[in-house]
């Protein structure tokens, strides 16, 4: 509480009492006769009393609570917290209000359930905002898509989706979506049945898009899931048990237990080629206590604004962890970037920076020192190129504290490919027997991402004349292939069509490409430029390849 409540007041202070207030000849001589007396020793009861909290002390704290309530309700915003004087201010009010204080300003019979009618009618109101943007969504085996909508039929494979685009656009969780070459889905919204096809899937983020064919939806509104605070209420939208097919989803609310949790289970991930990681296993989610049940993962967790601020999943309940804690994927910046590449259909790319960070050891940490130490700095990559060194210690990414090799991980690989991103480092100086404080700017490359093999998108590949180019960071064990990387930059040949005539000149996935007809490359975007620079004629490519260590190729016209 914000300042303690004085138990003891005299007369002067009383409100009840005037200081012009004239006592009666015969109290003040009775009051004399009483000063002269030894106190008396107070009796057990009394003794009792006065161990308990005063009465005022009660309802000073209860106005706080309805103060804090006030906070979360915008028709409450008028309430104050209680005086440092102890006067009655609004919030002592409302707490007298609550205890039935007649003598309290505010008429009980209206305040406290005017606070509590106040926060409903929040919740309501949020509610009804955005329930007509969450929609129900189910999955059967392939080629039973009418059975799908037979209003008799229940589903035992169903989620939740959150409309975000009004031509038909969906967003859900991608686990929930299964295995696509073997599934169909349909999307019930406000009651109406669609059949569902994928526009993009990424189970990295597990996150997918789902287009159904309509052109009247309401997207629902987005909150800043960067915003989101612990302890702040929340609601959640969604289809427990395929109930919502009939347009009326269900809601639950709580409060955000926490931010930034790991996704719950074991890390089933190989450690060579990263199979089975997903990026929240690096801690990225919004925990709540707000209940979330099968069928319930890629609804909508709002703020009390009714904007959406998390993707809400049932992982732990899938799981079978805790099944009190419900998790969401916050809508936040990075989050949102990812959304609006696979609303196009293309696969979301990913920072590489090309480290191996550990955690600090347990003095250091107990020493209030936090980081993550460069076990390793990998030649070819960028961070190796920007000045990077084994051993430094990453303290901040973009201004963000880095508190373990696991945040290092995530902030990195959440940035854009191609950003400019500025690492503080802690570097030790041998000749000054101390740690200099360093600020290094690196633009990041592409990460491989494991999970993108079972991914889906409908965006097709960009290629020239049969072949496809990538980031020479983006391959499967790209650490197995370092000593093939030109440190100046490359890209890699990441597909090659049979008979095309990148495949005639002799070009094979794997390849690292260097140079243009004379120019460096190290973008993708930098080498669809020079080749389309060069017109309906045949390009000379510079490349390296395990089997020679430099060749030339030219690559006729289609």
């Amino acid at each position: 509480m914000a300042q303690s409540c004085e138990t003891h007041r005299t007369d002067a202070n009383c409100p009840s009492m005037s200081a012009n207030t004239t006592m009666p000849m015969s109290r003040a001589i009775s009051s004399q006769q009483n000063r002269s007396q030894p106190a008396r020793r107070p009796m057990a009861t009394e003794r009792r009393l006065s161990k308990t909290v005063p009465l005022f002390q009660m309802r000073h704290c209860l106005g706080w609570l309805l103060v804090l309530l006030g906070c979360a309700c915008p028709a409450l915003g008028q309430v104050r917290p209680p005086t440092p004087s102890g006067t009655t201010s609004s919030g002592a009010a409302l707490g007298n209000a609550a205890l039935g204080n007649a003598n309290s300003p505010t008429d009980p019979s209206d305040t406290a359930p005017s606070v509590l009618l106040a926060l409903q009618q929040s919740l309501i109101d949020a509610i009804a905002k955005a329930e007509s943007s969450v929609v129900a969504v189910a999955r059967s085996r392939r080629n039973e898509q009418p059975k799908l909508l037979d209003p008799d039929y229940v589903p035992t494979e169903f989620a939740t989706g959150v409309v975000i685009d009004a031509q038909g656009l969906i967003l859900t969780n991608a686990h929930v979506l299964g295995k696509p070459a073997e599934s169909d889905y349909a999307v019930w919204v406000s009651g109406r049945p669609f059949y569902a096809k994928i526009k993009a899937l990424d189970p990295w983020v597990d996150l997918a898009i789902l287009q159904i064919e309509a052109n009247d939806l309401t997207p629902i509104a987005m909150g800043d899931g960067d915003d989101v605070k612990k302890g702040q209420f929340v609601i959640c939208l969604g289809n427990p048990y395929a109930i919502a097919r009939d347009g009326n989803v269900s809601a639950t609310w709580g409060i955000v237990s926490n931010l930034a949790r790991k996704a719950p289970g074991p890390r089933l991930v190989d450690r060579v080629t990263n199979a089975g990681e997903t990026v929240h296993q690096f801690g990225t989610l919004i925990q709540t206590d707000a209940k979330l049940v099968h069928g319930t993962s890629g609804g909508a967790m709002l703020n009390l604004q009714g904007e959406m601020i998390g993707l809400t999943t049932s992982l732990a309940a899938v799981e079978g962890y805790d099944r009190s804690t419900g998790y969401a994927i916050p809508m936040n910046k990075p989050m949102k970037r990812v959304i609006e590449q696979l609303k196009q259909g293309k696969q979301p790319e990913y920072g590489f920076l090309g480290v191996a960070p550990t955690n600090l050891e347990l003095s250091q940490v107990q020493n209030h020192k936090y980081g993550a130490k460069l076990d390793s700095v990998e030649a070819g990559t960028p961070a190796a190129k920007y000045g990077l060194r084994r051993d430094d210690v990453v303290t901040h990414v973009d201004g963000t504290p880095v508190r373990s090799h696991l945040d290092l991980i995530r902030l990195v690989s959440l940035s854009p490919v191609g950003s400019e991103v500025e690492f503080q480092l802690l570097r030790q100086n041998a000749l000054l027997r101390r740690q200099e404080q360093l600020t290094k700017s690196v633009v990041l490359t592409k990460r491989y991402v494991a999970a993108h093999e079972q991914g889906l998108w409908t965006e097709p590949i960009r290629e020239w004349r049969g072949i496809s180019v990538d980031y020479a960071t983006a391959i499967p064990a790209f650490y197995q292939h370092v000593a093939e990387i030109d440190p100046e930059g490359c890209l890699v040949v990441a597909d090659v069509h049979q008979d095309s005539p990148g495949w005639t000149a002799g070009l094979r996935p794997g390849v690292f490409v260097t140079h243009v007809a004379g120019l460096r490359v190290v973008t993708p975007a930098a080498f669809h430029t020079a080749v389309e620079n060069q017109g309906d004629t045949p390009v000379t490519l510079r490349a390296t390849s395990p089997i020679k260590n430099s060749l030339e190729v030219t690559v006729a016209p289609q």
